[in-house]
């Protein structure tokens, strides 16, 4: 056995009732209702192969080898929290319930060991996608008044905004715009996807400032707004795209229910998770009215 095979058995209990194997619902059920520490050493017992699963598509995914024990154990630590969460009572099965908390914890694990910046909460997080977001805005000048700029903006020294900026492009997502195509005699090109067909200057125009009245009404609200919006309508709050790798292949996002998104961010109750997305979509009118893109009926 390789050394790191041995990783995949760790959770093992010994005595776990193999002969009469548990379902984990279950298991989930007598730990809640007893608190005896022996059901949640049978619930990781049962859920070791897909602890697994999950640990190496993180791997994968993120391209951190040599990562699968501790992607192992912070999803894990996921569990444990959705635990402290879980509700029986609203009919949620809570294998459906702890992904999302297992997925939180997978991505602050990533976010702390990215090489070039360590984010080690959510705060500094936070700090990053700021400084990011106002150096797009400055379409990402980088001399010292914009720099300076950002500083003041983030509370931090100017040798330290530029690491941050730095650590930013770093890990920034670029897409491809070209395609390679055969034409009609089955030779192979590559055409831009973001070329004009039908260039007209005022459609042009229009579109791309109606787009920017769009996300600057969208970045005017909180960053949780942001992240429940993005949520509730498949898209990336951070960069606003639309697909994610997902198992080593690139998937168009999927839209969280109500439930996986109040799971996510310890929300008491579906009701205020669409209360959040409603008041935040009045906020997004009230501006796009106030700069003249939206005329209300």
């Amino acid at each position: 056995m390789k050394e790191w095979e041995k990783e995949l058995y760790i959770l093992q209990a010994r005595d776990y009732p193999h002969e009469d194997e548990p379902k984990f619902q279950s298991l989930v059920m007598l730990y809640l209702n007893t608190g005896d520490e022996k059901y949640f050493r049978w619930m990781l017992a049962a859920w070791e192969k897909k602890l697994n699963d999950i640990a190496m598509g993180a791997v994968q995914n993120y391209s951190m080898f040599g990562h699968f024990i501790d992607f192992k154990m912070t999803a894990v630590t996921g569990m444990l929290h959705a635990l402290e969460q879980y509700d029986p009572t609203r009919g949620v099965p809570f294998e459906a319930f702890m992904r999302p908390y297992m997925k939180k914890e997978i991505l602050a694990y990533v976010r702390t060991m990215r090489r070039g910046f360590t984010v080690p909460s959510e705060g500094r997080d936070y700090i990053l996608r700021k400084a990011m977001a106002i150096y797009n805005q400055e379409d990402c000048k980088n001399d010292a008044a914009t720099i300076e700029k950002i500083a003041g903006a983030i509370g931090r020294s100017v040798k330290t905004t530029r690491e941050i900026l730095a650590a930013g492009l770093r890990n920034t997502k670029i897409d491809d715009i070209h395609q390679t195509v055969k034409d009609n005699d089955g030779n192979k090109k590559e055409i831009d996807l973001t070329r004009d067909l039908t260039y007209r200057p005022e459609k042009v125009f229009f579109s791309s400032n109606r787009s920017k009245a769009l996300w600057d009404a969208y970045r005017s609200l909180t960053w949780k707004e942001q992240e429940i919006l993005g949520e509730a309508f498949g898209f990336c709050p951070a960069c606003q795209g639309l697909h994610e790798l997902e198992g080593g292949t690139v998937q168009r996002r999927r839209p969280l229910a109500l439930y996986e998104i109040a799971a996510y961010h310890q929300i008491a109750s579906e009701a205020t998770v669409r209360r959040t997305i409603n008041k935040a979509l009045e906020k997004m009118r009230k501006q796009l009215i106030a700069s003249g893109w939206f005329t209300p009926e």
